[in-house]
């Protein structure tokens, strides 16, 4: 996280405060828990405006999609990953290196 400098950095990390603590430099701060916005994905077809191109390319399951303006200059970008399908909820133990305050959420 040293390398990471730039003011209004936010980090998301998925483990416990005291297991991130040890790691966090000097100036960083620790927030309370926070929760990530989800919604359920539908194919959508939207269209990229007149004179604007857009090019999109799968590698290693992440889609990136870049915009660029009729003179070919970057206009925007984007990048996604579908994850796997969920496990089965029957599973007995958590996996290796999971708490079990993110199994229960499992």
């Amino acid at each position: 996280m040293a390398a990471t400098s730039a003011p209004g950095t936010l980090l998301k990390l998925f483990a416990d405060k005291g297991t991130v603590a040890p790691w966090v430099m000097p100036g960083w701060r620790l927030d309370p828990p926070a929760f990530l916005m989800s919604c359920h994905l539908a194919p959508e077809r939207p269209e990229v405006p007149t004179g604007y191109t857009c090019t999109s390319w799968t590698r290693g399951g992440v889609t990136r999609v870049l915009i660029r303006t009729h003179k070919g200059h970057f206009a925007a970008a984007a990048r996604s990953h579908m994850p796997a399908p969920t496990p089965s909820p029957t599973r007995s133990r958590p996996p290796p290196n999971t708490s079990e305050r993110a199994w229960a959420a499992w």
